[in-house]
């Protein structure tokens, strides 16, 4: 790494544009809707994936309508950024549905409106 460093172009915003103003980190917390909470809830309890959600699931040994999982908390991290990572749907449209089937995108989406509105 010390010898690759010189060669290195690495540039940062404060060296390039003096102008702006200093960053600040803001964390906001949202909740989980209720169908991530469900699929959040499946996961931690099952630690398997139904491969299709409307096939009811009958255990371990009966029905392979479930894929076990070799990652657990990886599952539940993409749980809560977005469910559509676990379950992805058959066809992707960009509706309505993609905003409120998840807590983060719908705060951003009340951000967005009102940073839109303040300019």
């Amino acid at each position: 790494h010390q010898i690759l460093e010189p060669f290195m172009l690495r540039r940062q915003v404060g060296d390039v544009e003096r102008k702006l103003p200093a960053k600040i980190d803001v964390t906001l917390k949202s909740s989980l809707t209720t169908y991530q909470s469900a699929i959040y809830n499946w996961v931690q309890k099952t630690s398997a994936l139904r491969i299709d959600p409307s096939v009811p699931y009958k255990g371990r040994h009966h029905n392979r309508a479930y894929v076990s999982i070799n990652n657990k908390a990886m599952e539940l991290r993409k749980t809560c950024n977005h469910p559509h990572l676990v379950y992805p749907p058959h066809e992707l449209h960009i509706t309505e549905s993609i905003i409120r089937k998840c807590g983060k995108m719908m705060m951003l989406d009340r951000i967005l409106v009102k940073l839109k509105r303040t300019g």
